[in-house]
């Protein structure tokens, strides 16, 4: 029986000397029937056409290399034809070869940050996730109230990690700066009298006319008056010292207010008493004495 050729498992029962396969006989024995030769014709996989090996990566597989027969399109892992395979010999994926993760966005109170990991086997492979967003620590700042001239504020919060102010507790009501709460305004008091000093007969007094904030007590405004001085109030006057025929006498007053006195000269006494010859205007012993002297020639009466 002859056969064409073809790749193929032949039959080869009978075949003198030989009980393999065909397509791997190279040669009948010599001693071989050659009528049998003439019957048999070894099948090879002829031509074959190599294939190279594609090298696995970090995601995809690889291959080893194959030859595919020309003749009937079966593959082969190697080149001589011989050892049949049913597929290319996949070589599996790699796998990544992951690095230490890095930061390259840092996450804030409000808003989540990223890392990313580079693969040491191929640069281009990189994955990134994602870093959760931080809390709000949040520090109390009490109110404080608005005084007749400073401005108060209304409590804050402020986060001790990014700086950002909130007017609540929880952190939802975000604020550019304290609320500021305006300054009262003084409120006028009614107008005190203070450093009262009174006026005298000679000098003058005066106060202060002051008026005060009710809310705070600030001196809010103070005007001096002058109080003018009040003049003596003299009584009628006593003479203290009579005057005489050759002295002017003194007279007396004294203020009614502040006790002060004051003196005015009397006149000397334009007419001499009958017997008054000293002119002390009195008559007493010594006008005798000296009249008896003048009589006894010892001193002459002045004519004063």
């Amino acid at each position: 029986m002859y056969t064409a050729a073809q790749c193929i498992r032949l039959d080869c029962a009978g075949v003198t000397n030989y009980n393999g396969s065909c397509i791997a006989w190279q040669a009948v024995d010599k001693n071989s029937d050659d009528t049998v030769l003439q019957k048999v014709r070894v099948a090879r996989h002829e031509p074959l056409i190599g294939k190279d090996g594609a090298a696995a990566t970090c995601e995809k597989p690889g291959r080893e290399p194959y030859w595919i027969c020309d003749t009937c399109g079966k593959l082969t892992s190697d080149a001589e034809g011989t050892q049949e395979i049913p597929m290319p010999v996949e070589i599996p994926a790699l796998g990544h070869d992951w690095g230490e993760w890095t930061e390259t966005e840092a996450a804030t109170c409000e808003k989540a940050g990223e890392e990313m990991r580079i693969c040491g086997r191929d640069t281009a492979h990189t994955e990134s996730r994602e870093i959760s967003a931080k809390e709000h620590h949040l520090l109390e700042h009490p109110a404080a109230d608005a005084t007749c001239e400073e401005t108060g504020i209304e409590s804050y919060w402020e986060c001790t990690v990014c700086g950002k102010l909130f007017s609540d507790s929880k952190g939802t009501q975000s604020i550019t700066e304290p609320v500021v709460i305006p300054a009262k305004g003084h409120t006028e008091g009614t107008p005190v009298k203070e450093n009262e000093i009174a006026a005298t007969c000679e000098k003058p007094g005066s106060y202060d006319t002051v008026i005060y904030c009710t809310v705070c007590g600030k001196e809010f405004s103070r005007e001096t008056t002058e109080v003018p001085a009040l003049g003596h109030d003299w009584d009628e006057g006593k003479a203290t010292k009579e005057p005489t025929a050759t002295e002017e006498g003194e007279k007396t007053y004294t203020c009614k207010i502040c006790s002060n006195t004051r003196t005015e000269s009397i006149p000397i006494k334009s007419e001499r008493l009958l017997g008054d010859i000293n002119g002390d205007g009195e008559v007493n012993a010594t006008d005798l004495t000296i009249l008896a002297r003048h009589v006894a020639g010892i001193e002459l009466i002045p004519d004063n």
